[in-house]
């Protein structure tokens, strides 16, 4: 027998390990063979098939928590006349491309939106899912077809569907972002935007977050999309009311969609 000096026996164990002779530590090969439900590791091509397989594929079919509230248009207490459907930017984006959000559903998404395609009967229509969104848009051939669809009372599981609109993406739009004004209210809210920013731009829409069951507005998250005089044109930082100001943010108009 054959006493290995420490220095000399840590190295040539660690020589062992590497070549996989030291029975003290079984390799990988060794361990998956004694596996017979476990592939082997030669057999990599098989285990990435597998894999890939088992893979969760990203799908539409069950949202368990509907969200409990939308965004909605506030430009009529602006400009007057009756609420009309929101509109939010997208990449060639336009009245006859339509968007619908799955979040909105608790049920089976793809259930719900054939309840839509149904509403458009024959009219010929482009279908796109963004799955990074998590929404559909359909792309309608003319302008009263879209209209049409935007001002039918669509339901599903007993709740309104929501439609939007899209506008199309420009260099001197911005979205102006309110993220908190808990101290007015949404009125003294939309007469500060009219007071302060509309005199620097033409204010395209507005929207805040509304429960989607009854006339309760919250106080944060308003956006106001703004097409400024000039590209020149500065905006301030926050809007100023009787008891203090409110903080705002703005940026260049932020896609809806991901492509």
């Amino acid at each position: 027998m054959v006493i290995r000096k420490p220095v000399k026996r840590a190295r040539a164990l660690f020589s062992d390990i590497l070549k996989g002779n030291d029975p003290k530590y079984a390799t990988n090969a060794e361990v998956n063979s004694t596996n017979v439900n476990s592939p082997s590791v030669f057999d990599k091509s098989k285990s990435d098939t597998q894999y890939l397989n088992q893979k969760t594929p990203k799908n539409t079919k069950k949202n368990t928590k509907p969200t409990k509230k939308r965004a909605v248009s506030l430009k009529y207490l602006i400009f007057g006349g009756e609420q009309s459907c929101l509109k939010r930017f997208c990449v060639a984006g336009s009245d006859q491309k339509i968007g619908i959000d799955w979040g909105q559903f608790k049920g089976d998404v793809p259930e719900a939106l054939d309840v839509v395609f149904s509403a458009i009967g024959d009219s010929i229509y482009t279908r796109y899912d963004d799955y990074r969104a998590n929404v559909t848009f359909i792309t309608l051939d003319n302008l009263e077809e879209a209209t049409n669809l935007m001002y039918k009372t669509l339901t599903y599981e007993d709740q309104k569907i929501d439609l939007y609109q899209t506008v199309k993406m420009e260099e001197d739009i911005m979205t102006v972002n309110i993220p908190n004004f808990k101290e007015i209210s949404i009125t003294k809210m939309i007469e500060l935007v009219t007071k302060q920013l509309k005199p620097l731009g033409e204010i395209k829409d507005i929207s805040a977050l509304c429960n989607k069951y009854r006339n309760e507005y919250i106080p944060y998250g308003m956006k106001v999309l703004l097409r400024k005089n000039t590209i020149e044109t500065e905006l301030p930082l926050f809007l100023d009311h009787e008891d203090g100001r409110i903080n705002i943010f703005y940026r260049g108009c932020k896609e809806a969609c991901s492509y």
